[in-house]
């Protein structure tokens, strides 16, 4: 069935990204299919490449707050 993948075919991109030479200066990088992923041209999830509102810097600072807020847990808070 199309979509569907071996534990061994799921588990190679984050196995790749465990053991890359070339990722040591690419901390935090989106992978996809064991490469960095590209940035993606369109919002369309059939299409591959790292969506552009997924690397939003102010997004991800107002999700992190939200998420402490209602969690109670800021592991990077400020003291």
């Amino acid at each position: 069935m199309p979509g569907f993948e071996t534990p061994a075919q799921g588990a190679a991109t984050a196995v790749w990204a465990a053991t890359a030479p070339i990722l040591a200066d690419h901390a935090g990088a989106y992978l996809q299919d064991c490469n960095i992923a590209d940035v993606a041209q369109t919002d369309d999830m059939s299409v591959g490449g790292v969506k552009p509102w997924a690397t939003d810097r102010d997004d991800a600072r107002r999700l992190w707050a939200l998420s402490a807020e209602m969690t109670g847990v800021d592991a990077f808070g400020r003291r």
